[in-house]
């Protein structure tokens, strides 16, 4: 469902899966698509199952149907439409909201036939993406004289912020620690920290419906910069990191009886921010590892992983890309509940490797929202002796 460039295209958009005991199935965006568990054509009846957003409409394919007419009913509605499944692509394609929907085989049923779904217009969808991320948006941006009006709830929110919404005033506010954004429907002056600020255009709709200028972004005091491409109809907002470079701190790991890995679960993020090349952290999540799909980044480049809530981190393995050569890597890893206060968990020098050996940091159940792990390059490397390079990062909880 997604075809992308391996080693400079744009991260992939999340995936939600699905299964039933018929199909199993993805879900991108507005899309869903359902291929039958068996690899065998369903000839009577299947179930099949998504979750999204409440009141949305989705796109929905269906494979690996008997050629004939089938009904998709959503559990507690009935069948209004049928739809025919051909012999070229044994498939139906029908709109519908989240739930659950039994398809069943109608080719004697009085129906009437379904209309084809409507395609989507000719022109491109603006998207918005925080390092590289692209961003699920309430409402639609919107470019007016090459300002593009962006959601301010689900922008700020990404960037950290908690926003909340005032109907008698008509503000919204952003807050982070001392950090304050506020910005008043009809206005162009938003108010940072107490202070006025005057933005290209002013703010229109309410609540989450609000909308505000991109390039207001980098004046919130937040360290993003903000960029429009106009030929890809892309908001690129990048973290620009923090004020002062990090520094390294020595800490050995404490003493901790591991957890066998068969008692531990992977645990994915749910965002990030990378001082350096943020379209390649992805790669370190795709198992495959090897030379392209690998992060890189020299001394005191970072990321700082969002789990959106606290974790019990029992274990993290990185497996290194070493440029063909054994060498070792100089790392920080470095756990915090509010991504502003930093406790280190592990500072040194990794024992010498090659290219694809994974090493193994365990913990004494750290908890944790945030993740950083920083590296400081290579004490004794002969090639780019200031970056350390990892192919697979993985972060792992207690079942």
């Amino acid at each position: 469902m997604q075809v992308m460039d391996a080693v400079d295209g744009p991260a992939p958009q999340d995936v939600h899966y699905s299964e039933t005991d018929d199909y199993a199935g993805a879900r991108i965006q507005d899309r869903v698509v359902f291929f039958a568990k068996d690899f065998e054509l369903t000839d009577q009846q299947a179930t099949i199952a998504f979750t999204g957003e409440a009141n949305q409409t989705y796109k929905i394919l269906v494979t690996d149907l008997e050629d004939g007419y089938w009904t998709a009913v959503k559990q507690g509605e009935t069948a209004t439409a049928k739809y025919q499944a051909v012999q070229e692509g044994n498939s139906i394609y029908f709109e519908g909201t989240p739930g659950t929907y039994t398809l069943q085989k109608a080719d004697a049923s009085p129906l009437p036939l379904a209309g084809e779904v409507p395609s989507e217009p000719a022109g491109r969808k603006i998207r918005v993406r925080i390092d590289a991320q692209g961003l699920d948006l309430d409402v639609p941006p919107v470019l007016n004289n090459n300002v593009v009006m962006v959601p301010m709830k689900n922008v700020y929110e990404a960037m950290g912020m908690t926003v909340s919404w005032n109907a008698a005033t008509q503000t919204a506010t952003a807050t982070k620690g001392t950090s304050t954004v506020q910005f008043t429907a009809g206005s162009n002056i938003a108010k940072v920290n107490g202070a006025n600020k005057t933005m290209d255009a002013p703010a229109t709709g309410l609540d989450n419906q609000m909308l505000i200028p991109h390039t207001f972004i980098p004046q919130s005091g937040l360290r993003f910069a903000v960029a429009w491409d106009a030929v890809d109809q892309v908001v690129g907002i990048t973290w620009t990191g923090p004020s002062a470079k990090l520094q390294f701190q020595e800490q050995a790991l404490a003493p901790v009886n591991p957890i066998p890995i068969a008692d531990l679960k992977e645990i994915k993020y749910k965002s990030f921010r990378a001082t350096q090349s943020a379209q390649n952290v992805w790669k370190m999540f795709d198992d495959i590892p090897s030379d392209p799909s690998r992060w890189s980044g020299d001394k005191a480049a970072h990321v700082i992983f969002d789990f959106g809530s606290a974790i019990q981190l029992e274990r993290l393995d990185a497996t290194v890309f070493n440029w063909g050569q054994t060498r070792s890597n100089k790392l920080m890893i470095s756990v915090s509940q509010d991504g502003d206060a930093w406790t280190n968990v592990y500072g040194g020098v990794t024992a010498p490797s090659g290219d694809g050996h994974t090493d193994t940091f365990n913990f004494p159940s750290v908890s944790a929202r945030y993740v950083r792990v920083a590296v400081f390059g290579s004490p004794d490397a002969t090639v780019n002796p200031d970056f350390v390079s990892f192919s697979e990062l993985k972060f792992f909880v207690e079942k």
